[in-house]
């Protein structure tokens, strides 16, 4: 799923929430490395040949050498979607709401309505940070319900 901070108003000097934008069903996943072990080298070129993340020349402490002599990014983890399940949505769909942290500052949270389909995230089930959010395997089937009736 992909979610990001929308406003209704552009003027506006923070977002108004967070909300869905897309999602994929993932048909294959791993480092590079891992995938390596597993397909031929041309499946994982031709499979990710749009993927700008695959070639990483600029930090060599993260790279390592194939057999032809070009770099790859050692940690890189490939990700790729089922093209016929995946998609766009045609309108954004609100997760969030906003709390108060033990500080007082904002912090926007799944809405305590959408944990019956996603699961509790964290403790707080806060959803702003960048880290990558994963649905526990309880809630894997209903958050993929939820995901497909959305337009």
């Amino acid at each position: 799923m992909f979610y990001c901070g929308l406003r209704k108003n552009p003027d506006a000097y923070r977002s108004d929430g967070l909300y869905i934008i897309g999602y994929f069903f993932v048909e294959e996943a791993g480092t590079y490395k891992e995938l390596a072990k597993k397909y031929d080298p041309g499946w994982i070129a031709e499979e990710f040949a749009n993927n700008h993340h695959i070639e990483y020349k600029d930090k060599p402490e993260r790279t390592s050498t194939r057999q032809d002599g070009s770099k790859f990014k050692t940690s890189l983890i490939l990700i790729k979607g089922d093209k016929n399940e995946s998609r766009l949505l045609e309108k954004a769909k609100l997760i969030s709401m906003l709390k108060k942290d033990r500080g007082g500052h904002n912090l926007f949270v799944l809405d305590p309505e959408l944990e019956c389909h996603f699961g509790k995230f964290s403790k707080q089930n806060a959803i702003q940070r960048s880290t990558p959010r994963r649905v526990p395997a309880s809630h894997i089937e209903k958050a993929a319900a939820f995901l497909e009736k959305l337009k």
